[in-house]
């Protein structure tokens, strides 16, 4: 609160460093569970942000992501899925579909759907993550066998994460054909009783 009395007198009242300030106090009145509080200054960020930076800018993409979680808090499932969509649409366009953040934007999409018992809705944006995480998967699986070996660890747990992606998709042909590959590159660098190849090996006997 001192910050911000010091930046409004010397930067004006829509400066970007007391939007900052603003969404700052809104983080630890979030922290305090005084959630009222946390949206009013979230808000109040949000506003100069999207007034200086335009619509689309990560900074606005934030402050959307932090709403969206207050009002999962406060239970108002409905307000927390209409700025987790306003996120999600800013994410695709800057990220394009296959990034981490869409993924997890889509879980937290999940799980306001679910805590409001819209379960169908829910299973759609789960889908919908596993559908990005395996974008994400295969394109650093490509990117790693394109620089190291096809037998290198690292190729090893990239087939690893593909197979558990494939598994709660409920693809398990996919996650068998995963599992396999990172079994064989386990088994031939570390040994059939290390315990990353142990744990392929269970995985394979659970399918």
């Amino acid at each position: 609160e001192k910050s911000l009395k010091i930046r409004l007198n010397k930067l004006g009242p829509d400066h970007p460093d007391v939007a900052t300030t603003y969404e700052n106090l809104g983080s630890v009145y979030k922290s305090k569970r005084e959630y009222n509080k946390a949206i009013k200054y979230y808000e109040t960020s949000l506003k100069i942000r999207v007034n200086k930076l335009g619509p689309d800018h990560p900074d606005v993409a934030n402050l959307y992501d932090d709403l969206g979680n207050v009002y999962k808090s406060k239970g108002e499932y409905d307000e927390a899925i209409e700025y987790h969509e306003k996120l999600l649409k800013i994410l695709l366009n800057k990220l394009g579909p296959g990034h981490s953040d869409v993924a997890s934007t889509y879980n937290n999409l999940g799980l306001a759907c679910n805590s409001k018992g819209e379960y169908d809705k829910a299973i759609k944006y789960y889908e919908k993550k596993y559908d990005e995480a395996m974008e994400f998967g295969k394109k650093a699986l490509n990117l790693k066998l394109n620089k190291l070996d096809s037998n290198h660890p690292n190729v090893g747990n990239t087939y690893n994460i593909l197979g558990d992606i494939n598994y709660k998709k409920g693809d398990k042909i996919e996650a068998k054909k995963c599992y396999e590959n990172a079994l064989s590159i386990y088994t031939q660098k570390f040994g059939k009783d290390h315990q990353d190849t142990e744990k392929v090996m269970s995985k394979l006997e659970n399918l």
